[in-house]
């Protein structure tokens, strides 16, 4: 779950929970960021490159505490890959179906993110920087903070999985966070 406002982030920062194995081998679950471009929708769904026409979906997200997820649908070589993002009152505000072959198509050169591989769970929150712009933050500005409150992990083909259509809950099975670390003084 995602406590972070998208509606209240500076256009210039990006914050991401996303999957990552090697350049072209990227799922970004859910991605806030206008790109220094406050005209546009707050929040994408990608799969990397996002180069690729088709390989995103932008919508726009007021408020925090959002769920997001994606799932790798079929077999073990997948052919589609499935997100959604729920707001804190169980709506579905957006959903997206990236199908291999019909709304993105990779290139060969570029690989796939349709074959699990070796992707890791990262999480991001940082500056875009416009070429030509040494410091694209506003005047004054203080500090920001990206937020996750939940995440949880569904192997894939797992039958007690929350099926998509339906709002995941973070009950259960969550791994609390470790202790953030004291500072020992040597007195």
């Amino acid at each position: 779950m995602v406590e972070t406002d998208p509606s209240t982030m500076d256009k210039t920062l990006v914050g991401s929970p996303f999957l990552y194995a090697e350049n072209g081998n990227e799922i970004d679950v859910i991605e806030y960021s206008r790109w220094n471009l406050p005209e546009i929708e707050n929040s994408q769904f990608v799969l990397q490159p996002y180069t690729f026409q088709g390989s995103t979906k932008r919508y726009n997200q007021t408020g925090g505490s959002y769920t997001a997820r994606m799932r790798w649908s079929n077999t073990s070589q997948p052919s589609e890959v499935l997100f959604e993002a729920w707001s804190p009152s169980g709506v579905l505000v957006a959903s997206w179906a990236a199908e291999n072959g019909t709304n993105f198509a990779p290139s060969l050169e570029h690989g796939t993110n349709f074959v699990p591989s070796l992707e890791r769970v990262h999480i991001n929150h940082w500056i875009f920087k416009p070429q030509g712009i040494s410091n694209p933050l506003p005047a004054g500005f203080g500090s920001s903070l990206f937020s996750l409150s939940c995440f949880k992990h569904c192997p894939l083909g797992d039958a007690s999985c929350t099926p998509m259509g339906v709002m995941p809950s973070c009950t259960g099975g969550v791994v609390p966070p470790p202790p953030v670390p004291s500072r020992a003084s040597n007195a």
